[in-house]
């Protein structure tokens, strides 16, 4: 009676050993398939440098590799329905994804994996595609292609759910604890592989902007000054070995500041737009186009010669007699074209494009509409280029000192800072004055050079006098053309670095007229050098043609009259008025007052009763040496 009982016993013992062994085998499989998704989607992250390529190999990774039967990342879409896309799949499925119609809403066709994980931010597993009620609208489709059980896995992008990794096996049963804890891994080494390329993506096009900024001009788009030398001297060096005549064209505006004048900045500005559009419109995407500065555009042509050069400028000069339109008002543009040509007018991009500019201004003076340069300028005399010469050798071996004027509240009389002064003293021909040197080095393009060496000698004297225990700050002069150059900001910040000292020591004044030029440059720079801890003038306030309305929104701080108005407060009470007016205006905008060319105790009371904040001049001191200046302080 017995025996056929202990038979029944081992057979059911035999059957749940069978059944445990072949759960078993199934888990490691699970596991292994896991594994080996986990493993090759790892190679593939340290490989990946695209976003849709490392989606495409993750997916095919898990068929391929891991054994799935298909996978499939999913994103979601911020658009009014809350659809679902899929962006990579991978593994055979006939229509099946293309049936999906996912969303990621609460409703019947978001109560999938996909769905519910997006809404959720965690997985969601069904582990039988046949008896989950929630999968019923794709469950007859499922069946018949052999998915039977799947898994989605939220992909998190800076904290936020961008998708799906979704997963689907041919059993059902599938995902168990241990087989989801390697998954969750693969899909958060693939959130973080999605988060790394969209960082390197968006850096890039950072640098992108910055180099544009650099390199473009603000109001047009096109090359600035500086981008378009950098070009023109790159097809020079390549016309080296074997010389090709390079015309370079000036396209001078002669009454740009009519515009301006009669129907503000900002239409003017629009004229301007819509002169580069035609310009670039006749000269093609081949030929390089560039904003010279306010007025001017340059254009350089390779393999042209006078002849063609010719028949290049009536072309421009063509569309350019096309009225542009303000408003309803239709006005003519006046332009003179100027050139230049390679080798026969020099063989480097900034003496080429200045002559071809003479060009351009001496045909403007005699009405000419297209004028080529002739050497005869008063500018190309042979006394004047020597000078240039030996400029150029003064800035190379640091000749130029700079000389410190101080600034004083005019209520208190105490110095609050200098303005740096660049003096050249020449071996033979002694002191030679600063209104003859610097307009040298704007023209011939040594400013660039003269400015970083002035900002390194000052940033190196305000080493040696904070050593000494005098901390004020000293104000360095900006020109137009600093303004263009990209190199400016990395050679303040690299001399502010070298030297250790804070950069509030270190102020920037820059020309009324230098801000019409382009004010959107003006305010890139200026920003950069305010954020750092520097503090900004406008330099001969009320000579040039300011804009109050991008006055308001530079990062000013100080407004300096200009002497010719100080000068002239005792003898015109109009002179006056316009001083006392600039005081009130400035403080007004939350902007302090400096006074230049102070030069007796009646201009002093003068200026401090309207509410001036601090004057300079000869009243308080000349510009002094660094030596003398720093015996005041003791």
């Amino acid at each position: 009676m017995t025996e056929p009982h202990s038979e029944s016993n081992e057979e059911h013992a035999g059957t749940s050993l069978k059944t445990e062994v072949a759960g078993l085998v199934g888990q490691n499989l699970r596991i292994t398939r896991a594994l080996k998704t986990l493993s090759a989607g790892n190679r593939t992250l340290l490989r990946a440098t695209d976003e849709q390529v490392l989606l495409a190999e993750m997916c095919r990774v898990a068929v391929v590799h891991g054994g799935y039967r298909l996978a499939m990342v999913n994103y979601a879409m911020q658009d009014d329905a809350k659809s679902v896309r899929t962006v990579a799949h991978h593994g055979s499925n006939n229509g099946f994804i293309e049936a999906l119609n996912l969303t990621w809403s609460d409703t019947e066709r978001g109560q999938g994996t996909v769905g519910i994980a997006i809404r959720s931010g965690k997985h969601c597993i069904f582990r039988s595609t046949s008896d989950d009620p929630r999968f019923r609208p794709w469950r007859d489709r499922a069946i018949e292609h052999g998915f039977l059980s799947l898994i989605s896995l939220p992909l998190r992008v800076d904290d936020l759910v961008i998708g799906t990794f979704t997963l689907l096996a041919g059993e059902e049963d599938a995902f168990d604890r241990a087989e989801f804890d390697l998954l969750d891994e693969v899909a958060a080494d693939l959130s973080f592989g999605i988060s790394v390329i969209r960082t390197r993506i968006k850096k890039a096009e950072s640098e992108q902007l910055a180099r544009r900024a650099l390199t473009r001009d603000a109001v047009t788009g096109l090359l600035n000054r500086s981008a378009f030398l950098l070009e023109l001297s790159a097809i020079i060096e390549a016309n080296v070995h074997r010389p090709e005549p390079i015309t370079v064209l000036v396209v001078r505006l002669t009454r740009l500041q009519e515009i301006y004048d009669g129907f503000g900045y900002d239409p003017g500005l629009e004229v301007l737009r819509e002169l580069a559009r035609r310009l670039e419109a006749v000269l093609g995407s081949n030929v390089t186009l560039g904003r010279l500065q306010s007025d001017e555009f340059g254009v350089f042509l390779p393999a042209h010669d006078a002849r063609a050069a010719s028949i290049v400028a009536a072309k421009l000069q063509t569309t350019l007699a096309e009225p542009v339109s303000v408003g309803e008002i239709a006005i003519d543009v006046a332009a003179t074209i100027g050139s230049s040509f390679y080798p026969g007018h020099g063989d480097e991009a900034e003496m080429l494009l200045r002559r071809a500019a003479i060009a351009a201004r001496e045909g403007a003076r005699k009405d000419a509409p297209y004028y080529t340069y002739t050497g005869t300028s008063q500018r190309e005399n042979p006394e004047r280029l020597a000078l240039a010469a030996e400029l150029r050798r003064a800035i190379d071996q640091q000749e130029l000192i700079l000389h410190y004027q101080p600034k004083v509240d005019l209520k208190t009389g105490r110095i609050v800072g200098a303005e740096s002064l660049v003096r050249w003293m020449h071996p033979k021909r002694g002191l030679i004055p600063p209104l003859q040197f610097i307009p040298l080095a704007e023209e011939t393009g040594l400013i660039r050079q003269m400015t970083y060496g002035i900002i390194e000698s000052a940033i190196r004297q305000q080493h040696a006098w904070v050593r000494r225990g005098v901390e004020l700050p000293v104000a360095v002069n900006l020109s137009v053309r600093n303004l263009y150059d990209p190199r400016l900001v990395d050679a303040y910040t690299e001399q502010i670095s070298t030297w250790g000292i804070e950069p509030r020591l270190i102020d920037f004044e820059i020309t009324e007229s230098a801000l019409v030029d382009d004010p959107e440059r003006a305010k890139q720079v200026l920003s950069f050098m305010r954020n750092r801890g520097a503090s900004i003038y406008i330099d001969d306030f009320g000579t040039g043609y300011s804009s109050l309305n991008y006055l308001v929104s530079l990062p000013v701080h100080f407004l300096k009259i200009d002497r010719a108005f100080v000068t002239q407060m005792k003898a015109r009470k109009e002179a006056r008025a316009v001083v006392a007016s600039v005081i009130s205006m400035a403080h007004n905008l939350g902007l302090l007052v400096v006074a230049e060319g102070v030069e007796t105790q009646e201009e002093a009371d003068t200026l401090n009763a309207l509410g001036c904040d601090q004057g300079q001049g000869y009243f308080f001191h000349k510009p002094l040496p660094a030596s003398e200046y720093e015996k005041l302080f003791h």
